[in-house]
């Protein structure tokens, strides 16, 4: 049995990194995230929709926490898309 021992180790590690690939995690977007708002038109927009998004001069920076559950909207598809959550292996998860 004792020489058995390695096998039975790495066997449980092959298993716990399958695992990890295998299970899948919902994952919201980050609380912290930068938005771009626009005080004119009531609207945030994701930084990489922010070139198409057409917005008035009047534009400062927030985060996504502070947007979620305010009076402002998201400007566009792109920025609902941007903050969509997604499903992602437990790995991508934890090494993100």
């Amino acid at each position: 049995m004792k020489q058995y021992r390695w096998l039975i180790g790495a066997g449980a590690s092959l298993l716990i990194m399958i695992l990890g690939f295998v299970i899948q995690i919902e994952v919201d977007s980050p609380e912290d995230e930068t938005v771009i708002i626009d005080y004119t038109l009531t609207e945030y927009s994701a930084p990489a929709c922010f070139d198409d998004a057409g917005f008035t001069n009047n534009i400062d920076d927030a985060t996504y926490g502070e947007m979620e559950n305010s009076a402002f909207s998201p400007e566009s598809k792109c920025t609902r898309d941007a903050f969509q959550s997604e499903s992602v292996p437990l790995w991508f998860w934890y090494f993100r």
